[in-house]
Formats: structure tokens, sequence, C-alpha cells
């Protein structure tokens, strides 16, 4: 029995929010009982700050610790569907609330004396609202006062106008601990619940199937042997009537489950797409990128519609074999279905490779299709009229064959598999029947085979599905082990070393302006090789430069020298095959991705820079909390007027928050290149990267973006042709 405490008790302060983060995610099975020390370092005061700080404790951990809020109407809800988590109480000097779960209408919390006791939790919704209600009492009141309004009536009309004076105030900071995206998948599944939710589908499912046959075993022999009194038929009838509330418990169960899992599975493929190096997205090109899309949109709904449907209608089967064994058909009937589902595999093994050639003509087809639709303006200039559609007849003759060979292959399983099946287990029973069988043996047959054939063609059905989904599967593959590359001991690794090769291009030449007293080094470069994937050469080998506080580094040479790649690897873009990487004496496997990007930042070229769909702002601050503070837009503006982009901002009608349009349509070629270089000097790192962000402006323009640089950027590498 758990007891119920007030907030005194339960009530973690500020200074101990690391320990209740361990304690809970220890408590609740997320993290081992010796991940971590049980006493973390003193949290920073700030908001923001303290919920990366939050972030990086969890990390350590192994857990995923995420901030997350609810408005005034939303309190409810999100009390009930928030836990394991920290639920902060008032302001940022309050303490928080570790809770464990939810039971019925009450939270289970954690204190910090280790005890574990029970909240009520519309108390908590109450309280936590009153902070915010409290400045609005006097208001209400003085608009009641002239109202008639009393007792109960009066306390709605005072609940409607906090509502709607408080709608969309945050009421409610939590931080909900959860496993990383990138966890064991089935450690994942476990722990929502959803392993036991799946046995409880097939035991619900079992136990209506089995009802199912009683209910036809009842009627057959009441109406096989005679007994047709009232007694048969209102057993047979109750029967039917108990599997209902099997059926329904069957199908929330499958409906919880596919749910569960989808949630899961999505959350891990967008994990996984963000992980993913941008060699591989570069390699891809926009229709792998499309198909990559389209297949984790399917993968779902085809997997666990297919596997489910598979699983359920092989279970029908083996609970139909006694009913086979029982009937005239015996010993033959059971060998017949063993090898009928032999078969099956076979034929869905084929339709499996059929569908595979045919997804992957339709891919390409899809492949060829948006090249040629991002490339159409450039075909219709550069090639004559009669080459703009060479090739397509072919490839869609390719495609046609291999749709017409997927069709046959699919009838084979869809159609004549379950349909086959019903005539071969019909002519098992002709012996039985020329010899005499009773009725009952000779109707058990006839009944066993027909639900064996129901059976089989929810399992053909079912093997559809699961070839698509493997398919997807194939496609999808990398974003779901992409994932796993943030999970502890899944890191990105370097390359597998191997013999240094020299290149065949000349390395780029490195010039520095360095201070007359020597710095602290902010990036060091440490005997470092790189090789493409694919690649047969070194584009960098045995590479050393070191970087210090206040160093102006100009690199330049020919194109493929590697300066590009070079800089990639000093942004975190891509990994060396060897050496070190060092920003302050840390690399990136300590400093983690945001850590490295709040040291290094970088305007890359032209091409691997994007403008978002949003406001000029938007696009300079995407290193700043959002909505972004006055002192980040003064910030903004200021390094726009030494950027030369001042008239810019006077000319749009909205200044800093006009939208600069899709893909930033809006802004000329050089007023994008100052956009990318002000996005990097306002990210405040230690080492600033310009990648030939400079080769787009006249020289006047060129020349107000080196001063600016050169006055703002704590140590600055500049990228250039000779």
């Amino acid at each position: 029995m758990i007891a119920t405490a007030g907030f005194d008790t339960l009530e973690w302060p500020l200074e101990r929010i690391g320990e209740a983060v361990v304690a809970l995610a220890r408590l609740t099975g997320l993290a081992a009982p010796a991940s971590a020390p049980s006493t973390p370092r003193q949290p920073p005061a700030d908001a923001a700050a303290l919920d990366r700080w939050l972030s990086a404790t969890g990390e350590q951990l192994g857990v995923s610790v995420e901030s997350m809020t609810a408005t005034y109407r939303d309190t409810d809800e999100a009390l009930a569907a928030t836990y394991p988590a920290l639920v902060r109480l008032g302001g940022l000097e309050d303490g928080v609330l570790a809770v464990v779960r939810r039971k019925r209408g009450m939270l289970v919390c954690l204190a910090p004396d280790g005890g574990v006791y029970r909240l009520s939790r519309g108390s908590l919704g109450r309280s936590l609202r009153a902070l915010h209600e409290a400045p609005q009492r006097a208001r209400i009141a003085e608009l009641l006062a002239g109202t008639q309004l009393s007792g109960p009536a009066r306390a709605r009309a005072e609940a409607g106008m906090f509502k709607e004076f408080l709608a969309t105030r945050v009421v409610v900071y939590a931080w909900v601990l959860r496993r990383p995206p990138g966890a064991p998948f089935a450690a994942q599944l476990g722990a929502a619940g959803l392993v036991r939710l799946g046995g409880g589908l097939a035991a619900a499912h079992a136990a209506q199937y089995l009802l199912f046959l009683l209910s036809w075993w009842a009627i057959g022999r009441a109406l096989l042997g005679g007994y047709t009194t009232a007694g048969w038929l209102w057993g047979w009838a109750l029967i039917l009537l108990s599997s209902v509330p099997l059926l329904m418990l069957a199908t929330w169960c499958q409906g919880k489950l596919a749910v569960g899992v989808g949630a899961l599975l999505r959350r891990r493929l967008l994990a996984g797409a963000l992980e993913l190096p941008p060699a591989t997205l570069n390699r891809d090109g926009v229709g792998r990128l499309l198909g990559r899309t389209i297949e984790a949109d399917n993968l779902e709904r085809l997997a666990m519609g297919g596997g489910l449907q598979s699983v359920l209608a092989l279970l029908e089967i083996v609970l139909a074999v006694p009913v086979l064994a029982a009937g005239a058909g015996g010993g033959y009937h059971v060998g017949l279905l063993v090898v009928w589902l032999g078969l099956t595999a076979v034929v869905g093994l084929g339709f499996a490779r059929a569908r595979q050639r045919w997804t992957d003509q339709r891919l390409a087809l899809t492949g060829v299709t948006i090249e040629h639709i991002v490339g159409h303006r450039t075909r219709l200039a550069q090639d004559q009229p009669g080459r703009w559609h060479d090739g397509e007849d072919d490839a869609l003759a390719r495609y046609l064959a291999r749709s017409i060979t997927l069709d046959r292959h699919g009838i084979a399983l869809m159609a004549i598999l379950p349909r086959g099946w019903l005539l071969a287990a019909l002519a098992a029973l002709t012996p039985a029947f020329v010899n005499g069988a009773d009725a009952t043996s000779l109707g058990t047959g006839i009944g066993g085979a027909i639900l064996v054939w129901m059976s089989l063609g929810r399992l053909c059905g079912g093997i559809d599905q699961l070839a698509s989904a493997q398919i997807a599967w194939r496609r999808v593959a990398p974003l779901f082990h992409a994932a796993a590359l943030r999970f502890p001991g899944g890191q990105r690794s370097s390359a597998p070393g191997g013999a240094r090769t020299a290149s065949r291009l000349a390395a780029p030449e490195y010039v520095v302006s360095t201070p007359a007293k020597p710095a602290e080094a902010v990036l060091e470069v440490v005997e470092v090789t790189f090789r493409h994937e694919r690649g047969t050469a070194d584009v960098l080998s045995g590479c050393n430069l070191v970087v210090r506080h206040g160093d102006r580094v100009l690199i330049q040479g020919a194109s493929g020298s590697g300066k590009s790649t070079l800089a990639a690897l000093l942004t975190g873009m891509q990994l060396p095959r060897s050496g070190l990487i060092l920003a302050r004496g840390l690399d990136m496997s300590c400093l983690g991705e945001t850590g490295w990007r709040a040291r290094v930042s970088a305007a890359p070229q032209f091409h691997e820079n994007h403008v978002l769909t949003e406001t000029f702002a938007f696009n300079l601050l995407l290193s700043r909390n959002w909505p972004p503070r006055a002192e980040d837009l003064a910030e903004a503006r200021a390094v726009c007027e030494e950027l030369g982009l001042g008239p810019l901002l006077r000319r749009m009608p909205a200044g800093l928050f006009q939208m600069v349009g899709e893909t930033g349509w809006r802004l000329s070629h050089g007023e994008q290149s100052r956009l990318f270089i002000a996005r990097a000097l306002l990210q405040r790192s230690d080492v600033v990267i310009l990648d030939e962000s400079l080769a787009a402006l006249d020289p006047e323009n060129m020349a107000a973006a080196l001063r600016c640089v050169r006055a703002r950027a704590p140590s600055l590498v500049v990228i250039a042709h000779p």
C-alpha cells in the first residue's frame, strides 16, 4: 500500500534536480543502478541552459530527457500522460516533483528521502493553475461584481473566464524521461508494455477462435446428431455471444499495439534521419530520398498489418489442425496441410522476389522522373526536342514487364493457393465418402477444410503485405540503424584504418596570421587522414593544423585538393579515417555534436547551405532560442549592417521579419552568401570557418565582409581558390 503525501514531502529542491533524474531513471528501469554517480554537479539557473544540462545528464545515463510544456486548458490531460517525468512546481526557483507513473486518479511520486508516495493528480493540477489564476482573480471579481451570480453558478462563471483568459498560458513545465530513440528496439517495446500487449492479443484471439470452433461443434452436433432441442440452440447462441467481448478485446489490443509500435518506429526513423551523414544524403539525391520517405510511410502500415494478420492466420491454422485430424480425412488432411504450407512458402518467396524487382524498377523510374522535373529547364535549353524523352519508353516498358510478372505471382498467391487447398482438401475426402463414413466425421472434415481455407486467404494477404514491408525495410534500414549512433555505445566511429595513399592532387596551402604572443589552441588537427566512401585514395593524408585564439587562417588550393573536405572534418560533418580533431582539447565523442557546434561554426559552400522558408531573422538566428530576445535581434541587425545588408533590411517591408520565400528566392546570390556568413558569426563559436563564402561578392561587399568577420570572429579560417 502506497501512502499519500503532500508537496512538502515530495518536492525536490532545484539544486538536487540532477539527483532526481538519476533516482527516477533507476527506479523506472531506464538506467542501470551503477550507470552514473548519485550526486551530479550543480545545475544552471537559466531555463534554456537547464534544459541542455538535463539533456546532457540524461545522455550520461543513456536516457532521453525531453522538455515538455502544456497550456492551462490541457493541464489535466498532460499530467495524466506525462510520466516518468520531473514536473516543475511554479517558477524556476521552485523545486520539482518526480512522477513515476499514474495509478487511477493518483500520481505515484518519488520523494527525496527515497520513499514512494501517492499524490492526487487533481490537486497538482489545481496548484499549478492557481499560480496563474491569482493575478486574474481581482479582474474577474470586478467583472462579476455587477452580476447576480452566486454559489455554483458563480464558480462555473469564474472557471469559464479563467479558461478564456488563460487558455494559451503555459502552466505545466516538465521533463519527460524515456529510452532514447537509438536504444535497442526490443527494449523499447518491452518498456512501453507492447510485448505484454501482443501476448494479450494472441491470447484473446486464440480464445475467441476456440469459441468459434466450439460454436460450430455445437450446431453441427445438434443438426447431425438430432439434438435439435432448445437447450442446444441456446447453448450455441451463448457461445457466440461469449465470443463478442473477446473479439472486442482482440480488436482493442490490435489497435493499441499498432499505434504504440508505430509511434516508436516513427520516433526512431526521425532520429535516424537527423543522424544520417551528409555524404549519404548527397549521394542518394532527391529521387532516392523521396523513395525512402515514401517507404518509411508505408513500413509501419504494411509491417503491422501484414505481421499481425500472418501471425493470427498461422495461429488459426494451428488450432484447425485438431479439427482436421478428427475429421474423415484424418492424417491425410494433416499431411496435405503441411505440404500446402510448404507450397505457400515457396510461392510467397517467389512473389516477394517479384515485388522486389518491381519496386526497384518503380523507384528507378521515380528517380528519373524527379531528375527530369528538377532539370526540366536545362533539358529544354540544351537538348534537341527529339531527345527530350529518350529512354522514357524503355523505362516504362521495363516497368510494365515487371508489373505483369508481379501480377502473375500475385494471382498464384492470392487466388490459386487458397482455392486450390479447398479443392484438394475436398478431394481428399472422396475415399471416406465412398467407404461410407458417418456424417459427423465428414462434416468435421469439411468444416476443418473450410477453416483452413479462410485462414490461408488471410495468410496469403499477410504475405503480400510482409513482402512489401520487407522491401520498405531495405530502404528504411539506414534510418533505423542511424538512430543508434546517439545511443551510448553506438557513437559514430571513424572509418577503419588502412595504409595511407598519397593524393594525386596537390595539398591545400595554409597561410596563418597569428598574434605575437601564442594564445590557447582552440582547434587542433593531428595526423588526420580521410578517404571518401568507395574511394581508392586518401583525400587528406597526415594533415596537421593548429588554430589558436585570434588566428586568421587562409587555406587555398586547386579544386579537388581537399579544402572543403578539411572544412567538413573541422565542423564535424565528416569523421576522419585516422587521426584526431580537437576543440580546446576535446574531440567529438567527448563534446557531442551540440557541444562541437558551440565551438566551431561554418558557412559551407553555397550548394551545401540552405535558406529556409521563413523570415530573415529566423534564418539568421537558427542557433538561438526562438522566439528571439530583443538583444538577439539587435545583434543580428548590427551584423547585417556591417555586412552591407542594411539597405536590404530597409527595403523589405517587414525588415528582419520579412519572409524570404522558398529556398530564399527573394534574395540575390550575394545576399544569401552574406546571410550564411552572418548566421555563422551569430553562433558565437570559438572558430568561424568560411568555405568559399566570399566568392559571390563584389570587391566592395567582400571588403565589408572581411572587416566584419575579422572584427567579430574570435578565430577565423577562410577557404578560397588561389
